[in-house]
């Protein structure tokens, strides 16, 4: 049970699940005196349901047609019986199908059904043939982080529409606080896909993947992720000079300490990394930047 437990990857789902709910309530939610909103409050937790089930559904299949790579590069979560993350994957691809018809029935969008099985055919193409090829599958899974959010703009197209906030400034603070967080995930996660393929060099070369450090160099993937990480220091140092008048002390110090800061540290230790623990290391260390900068959204929009 523990070994299945850890094969899902709770955190990682749990955080999915925060990103999802807190983006809808500081960017969405604000909008609810003046529009209509379709999820607010019955189907907010149930779509952001459907969104982690799809996840996990794939990470099941991944784990189901990466099995033999997995054992090459020792990973210490895996399932000793390779069918069990095929049923797995079914059974939960079932249940997120049955709910999220649920969804769209009761709110009479019954298109949004089709939009899961895009989302689970994309997944499965992404685990048998994207990820094995340079940056393309790196871009798919940022993407997916992107539309975690994106998706609730498509649910809620209301909001899309309007300017209704009284504080007409505030509307575009708003917005370009969604805007730039947006881009803080898609670029987060494109550095983190690509230490990851860094740490995984050895089992990739086993199961003929043709990964960025692969095709290229571990040196030019470094090159890559850096330029990433460049970008993603400009963008967030943007939204600072950009947004500064608009808020508290504490909460500007908390986004330079907790979040544009580690930036550095994290270039620096990625320049100097050379081994599988240390990648391992900068991954789990992204990750938590990407929380981190997850608690500055609420600092930032319930101060």
């Amino acid at each position: 049970m523990l070994t299945f437990i850890k094969a899902i990857r709770p955190l990682n789902l749990l955080f999915v699940l925060a990103l999802q709910l807190i983006s809808y309530f500081s960017f969405i939610v604000p909008f609810k005196e003046h529009v209509h909103l379709l999820l607010y409050p019955k189907y907010i937790v149930p779509f952001s349901l459907v969104t982690v089930l799809i996840t996990l559904g794939g990470y099941l299949i991944n784990d189901y047609i990466d099995f033999e790579s997995d054992i090459s590069n020792k990973k210490t979560h895996k399932l000793q019986n390779r069918l069990h993350y095929l049923y797995s994957y079914l059974f939960v691809t079932i249940i997120g199908g049955v709910l999220a018809s649920w969804i769209a029935w009761s709110l009479d969008h019954l298109q949004w059904v089709g939009l899961y099985f895009a989302a689970i055919v994309l997944l499965v193409v992404y685990s048998t043939h994207f990820k094995k090829w340079p940056l393309i599958g790196n871009l798919i899974v940022a993407f997916f982080g992107v539309g975690s959010i994106a998706i609730f703009l498509f649910a809620e197209q209301n909001v899309l529409n309007t300017t209704a906030l009284p504080d007409l400034y505030k509307t575009k603070q708003l917005w370009s606080l969604i805007y730039i967080f947006m881009g803080f995930i898609f670029l987060s996660s494109m550095v983190r896909e690509i230490v990851k393929d860094l740490e995984d060099i050895a089992g990739d070369k086993y199961a003929n993947y043709n990964t960025l450090p692969i095709v290229t160099s571990i040196k030019t993937s470094k090159v890559v992720a850096i330029i990433f990480m460049a970008l993603l220091f400009i963008t967030l140092s943007y939204w600072y000079l950009s947004s500064r008048s608009d808020q508290h002390f504490l909460v500007r110090l908390s986004l330079v300490i907790f979040v544009i800061a580690p930036i550095f540290n994290i270039v620096r230790r990625l320049i100097k990394a050379q081994n599988k623990i240390e990648f391992n290391t900068i991954s789990k260390d992204l990750k938590l930047h990407m929380l981190l900068g997850l608690i500055y959204i609420c600092l930032y929009v319930w101060t």
